[in-house]
């Protein structure tokens, strides 16, 4: 009886390397993007095994890269069941219906989920973004300002501030805030480049006053900017912008 328990103890760790390697061979999948393969892989994991979150997690994001919305956001929900206090999943479906253009249910999630985990920070960083989409640009603010108060070393409250400010095209206070979250991430490039586009937008005001002297030493300032962003990542979207601001800057 005792060889035959041992024989049982045996063959339950054979099985559950099987399955995981079986796993790793979906993962594989996924990451070489070939989807299809990655959830086959899985309904044979499900069908031999039983269904967990990892799973249902990894067939969601397969539906999502194939542009499946419904059978993604499916599988996101059943891993919620699993880990009904994962942030992780609900921020990926707020994300999901972001993708998908689905601004509504992806704000009305994100609302409820804010409710459930106050001190989630990213909860409220997709909420300021979604907020952004109907236009709310007050309350958005609103919850940066609390945002910042909160996160006092982190540079994205500020971030979008000053992209809520260049929207509503108050470009000092863009600049304030931007320069400000420049302080804490003084080698990022995005932020950069955003401050090269505050220095163009305020040197082409002046040269629609028709002040060439401002807008040269605005100019400038762009300048310098972008070709910082530059020698941190060739992005295209930063060369293209060096062009233009290249470009307005020689025409003076």
């Amino acid at each position: 009886m005792k060889s035959f328990i041992i024989l049982l103890i045996v063959a339950s760790h054979s099985i559950f390397a099987q399955d995981e390697l079986t796993y790793e061979r979906a993962l594989a999948h996924y990451k070489a993007a070939s989807y299809q393969e990655s959830l086959q892989t899985i309904r044979e994991i499900i069908k031999a095994d039983k269904p967990r979150y990892e799973l249902h997690y990894l067939a969601a994001f397969n539906y999502w890269n194939l542009k499946e919305i419904r059978p993604a956001l499916n599988h996101f929900q059943a891993a919620i069941k699993f880990k009904p206090d994962d942030t992780r999943a609900y921020i990926d479906i707020i994300k999901l219906y972001t993708s998908a253009q689905m601004f509504k249910p992806a704000l009305e999630l994100c609302e409820d989920a804010v409710k459930k985990f106050p001190l989630e920070a990213e909860l409220k960083f997709q909420q300021v973004s979604l907020l952004l989409k109907f236009g709310k640009t007050e309350m958005a603010l609103e919850i940066i300002e609390k945002l910042k108060l909160s996160l006092v070393e982190d540079y994205r409250p500020l971030s979008l501030e000053a992209n809520i400010y260049y929207m509503k095209r108050d470009f000092e206070k863009a600049e304030i805030s931007l320069k400000w979250a420049s302080a804490l991430a003084p080698n990022n490039p995005n932020l950069k480049n955003n401050l090269a586009l505050i220095y163009e937008q305020i040197a082409i005001s002046y040269l629609k006053a028709n002040d060439k002297a401002k807008a040269k030493i605005n100019l400038e300032l762009a300048k310098l900017q972008i070709e910082s962003a530059i020698d941190t990542n060739q992005n295209t979207i930063f060369l293209e912008n060096q062009k233009r601001i290249n470009n307005l800057y020689e025409k003076l």
